[in-house]
């Protein structure tokens, strides 16, 4: 896959003031403009450009292949860094937020945000889902083509594998109060039913 590391500027001062990776370029600057009013610092200083019915101006920097980007974008928000740029970067780039924590407020907001949306537009996120499962089926079926998958296990490394503690009410604390579209209520209903179904047959086979 192709990949750019791009880096937006002032257009008032021609400042680097931030440093991304994108399949898109352009696109991805549309995606910051209508997250303006998030409360990142990358956020707040696209916002202070809109409101004076300014852009930050894209370039891209570097095109790479595969993984190369990891590496390249460290590279260039290193290089940005250390001839005094003002990055508006949390993290050291190669891993999206990698290296930034965020706070248990900022936690909350998107959490709730999240909620917000789902709860207003169920479709949505039925979408959401949909999308997400066949990106992995496409995930799944590459690493099985480039052999880095057994397709016997499944692809479920972690299935059978001891979780560590507090695991299950840590996922649970998570899930609650999530509102669930009719789909996903029905989805649920039909893989607990299955559950049963097989836990019956095992109960069987073992008598």
């Amino acid at each position: 896959m192709i990949r750019h590391i791009y880096a937006l500027a002032d257009p008032r001062t021609g400042e680097v003031r931030y440093v991304g990776v994108a399949n898109d370029a352009n696109v991805r600057l549309v995606r910051h403009v209508k997250g303006r009013n998030g409360s990142t610092h990358c956020a707040r200083w696209i916002k202070q450009l809109v409101d004076e019915s300014l852009l930050p101006e894209v370039t891209v920097l570097e095109t790479c292949e595969g993984d190369e980007w990891i590496e390249a974008e460290r590279r260039w928000i290193a290089d940005y860094r250390k001839e005094g740029a003002r990055l508006t970067n949390h993290a050291d780039g190669g891993q999206g937020a990698s290296g930034y924590r965020f706070t248990d407020e900022q936690k909350q907001k998107v959490k709730e945000g999240l909620h917000r949306k789902i709860a207003d537009d169920p479709e949505w996120w039925d979408e959401t889902i949909r999308r997400r499962n066949e990106a992995a089926v496409k995930r799944r079926a590459e690493l099985i083509a480039e052999g880095k998958l057994d397709p016997t296990t499944g692809g479920r490394a972690l299935r059978g594998k001891p979780k560590p503690p507090g695991h299950g009410a840590r996922v649970a604390a998570a899930l609650k109060g999530v509102p669930k579209s009719e789909a996903h209520k029905k989805a649920l209903r039909e893989a607990w039913k299955r559950r049963k179904a097989k836990d019956s047959e095992e109960v069987k086979s073992s008598a």
